[in-house]
């Protein structure tokens, strides 16, 4: 059996932009541990300008960057998109999975 986890990121304004469902390895010594040491030094930005390599350009761009660095076979993660949207009274909610 594995310890599963859940990974999630929230927009500017508190909206759940994305969660990441992990399969094993989800206590924090495991992925705690390796989440940690990819957001280590870097830093959430508004804008892109000089050195690039350690910053994230909002948190979509920290979002879009968590699923390329997880998302591998071995990291038995199944990645799940999580869109949600208000336009006036209305909410629309998508869910996309990502294999496994």
């Amino acid at each position: 059996m594995g310890t599963r986890s859940l990974t999630f990121v929230y927009d500017e304004r508190g909206d759940a932009i994305i969660n990441l469902y992990r399969q094993y390895d989800g206590y924090p010594s495991g992925h705690g541990a390796e989440l940690a040491e990819f957001l280590a030094g870097k830093r959430i930005v508004n804008g892109l300008a000089g050195d690039t390599s350690m910053v994230f350009n909002g948190m979509g761009c920290l979002a879009a960057s968590l699923v390329a660095n997880f998302k591998r076979p071995q990291a038995g993660f199944i990645s799940i998109l999580l869109l949600v949207r208000t336009v006036g009274r209305t909410t629309s909610i998508t869910f996309i999975k990502i294999g496994l």
